[in-house]
């Protein structure tokens, strides 16, 4: 039996905001920035950049 079918569907007034994820990629020089300052003078909203490095790809 699928596990899935059997859980009960939450109430979704029940369950608390979720949040927006927004991804803004581009090469250099694009607009990103121009872009997110935009956009966030408007928001109330938490910014963040992460990146990852390691060896080049072989």
């Amino acid at each position: 039996m699928n596990d899935e079918l059997s859980r009960p569907v939450p109430d979704p007034a029940s369950q608390p905001p979720r949040g927006l994820l927004l991804v803004m990629t581009g090469a250099s020089g694009v607009g990103k920035g121009t872009l997110r300052a935009d956009w966030l003078k408007e928001q109330d909203v938490f910014y963040s950049t992460s990146w990852t490095t390691g060896p080049p790809p072989r």
